[in-house]
């Protein structure tokens, strides 16, 4: 075993489920055992990947998790890759990044197969690297390089961030004090994996803690030509519901109310300048989506019975506030919900785009322990939630 702390801790509570996933579930021995077959493919007989870059392109769930260990077990450095991304926008990553290595699904290997050619860099299938027999694997110090994240490319082209596993160590422990994890948490994942909210506050935080994490499917991928994210809000929906159901000995949830309305939003510059006083105006502009909601545009249009707008750019957030500060500061048009984002009109720092709104039966959940529920902090937040909920227009 490497001296990876979370990995050190992992095997501490080796027969303890990690993750759920529909009727699946693996423990943190089988992501152990996984990771160490995967990690003795990727070596290939080596001593120690070196801080190679190794890109990862894989739907959430147990292998998603076990590639990352692997790879930073051979001694790599992981690059996990958006699966909204376009191919451009992968290419940009890859070459950048210098990788030499992209491990990935039977789903999207036909995306990357060409590109990864033309970048001479070896593509692996993630199910044909689980009968490697497991070997000696390099000692990994703190200070060794670990991940690289790519920003999402406001100002420029996207720049690849590196932390080292002392950096991540620092984001855990310090995330796990604030939030108070525990053991016997469960917690849904359903945020992109290729940025920090998902990979380390999320996924990280709950491997440290020995809680579970229960994988929603939200979307799935699949190749045809292009990718395509496939939805299944009910299931979401449902798995959520589920969820929070079965375990509510550690959470609480309730539904609020339904998101009012979606519209287009801009900054009061770029109204005036491109005026946007038809639906096609949008067309060769920048579009600016959320890393979550990446149809949004398309389901957007839609509703309105019309096509959807040709982007000259797209610029990807994951998150809503990234999303309105980007069309708050001029650099494309959004999509944002009301009244979530009525301050921002009211203070002028957005405009409607174009006039059009689209009713949604969107949902959002607040969830806390049982023990915190008469805290008067938890009470006045739930309070101020359904009061902005109940804000029309």
């Amino acid at each position: 075993m490497s001296n990876i702390t979370l990995l050190e801790r992992a095997a501490s509570n080796f027969a303890t489920t990690a993750i759920f996933q529909g009727k699946d579930s693996w423990t943190y021995g089988d992501i152990l055992e996984e990771s160490g077959r995967i990690a003795a493919a990727l070596l290939g007989g080596s001593d120690d990947l070196c801080e190679q870059r190794v890109a990862f392109l894989l739907s959430p769930g147990f292998c998603y998790v076990a590639v990352q260990w692997a790879i930073w077990r051979a001694g790599g450095v992981a690059m996990p890759l958006s699966l909204s991304a376009t191919e451009p926008e992968l290419e940009h990553y890859l070459s950048d990044a210098g990788a030499v290595i992209l491990v990935t699904e039977a789903s999207l290997h036909p995306r990357v197969e060409t590109l990864c050619e033309r970048l001479n860099i070896v593509l692996l299938l993630a199910a044909d690297m689980t009968g490697s027999r497991p070997g000696e694997l390099p000692t990994i110090s703190e200070d060794r390089r670990a991940m690289m994240l790519y920003t999402s490319g406001t100002t420029s082209k996207p720049k690849g961030v590196v932390a080292t596993h002392r950096n991540i160590e620092a984001q855990v422990r310090m995330l796990v004090e604030a939030w108070q994890w525990r053991a016997d948490d469960r917690i849904p994942l359903f945020l992109p994996l290729h940025h920090v909210h998902g990979i380390v506050n999320v996924m990280s935080c709950a491997l440290w803690s020995g809680a579970s994490i229960e994988v929603l499917t939200r979307c799935k991928a699949r190749y045809t030509g292009k990718l395509e994210l496939v939805y299944d809000a009910d299931n979401f929906e449902d798995g959520l519901e589920a969820h929070m159901s079965t375990h509510s000995h550690t959470r609480k949830t309730f539904a609020l109310i339904t998101v009012l309305a979606l519209m287009t939003a801009c900054s009061p510059e770029l109204k005036k300048k491109f005026k946007f006083d038809s639906f096609s105006d949008l067309d060769g502009r920048t579009l600016i989506v959320h890393e979550n909601r990446p149809h949004s545009w398309e389901n957007w249009a839609s509703a309105l019975h019309i096509p959807p707008p040709k982007a000259g750019k797209v610029y990807r957030f994951d998150s809503m506030a990234a999303v309105v500060q980007a069309a708050a500061q001029g650099h494309g048009v959004a999509i944002v919900s009301w009244p979530l984002c009525q301050s921002w009109f009211t203070s002028g720092a957005l405009v409607r785009a174009l006039q059009d709104k689209v009713k949604t039966e969107e949902k959002f959940h607040v969830a806390y322990r049982p023990e915190e529920n008469e805290r008067e902090e938890v009470t006045r937040l739930i309070e101020w939630i359904v009061e902005k909920f109940k804000s029309d227009e």
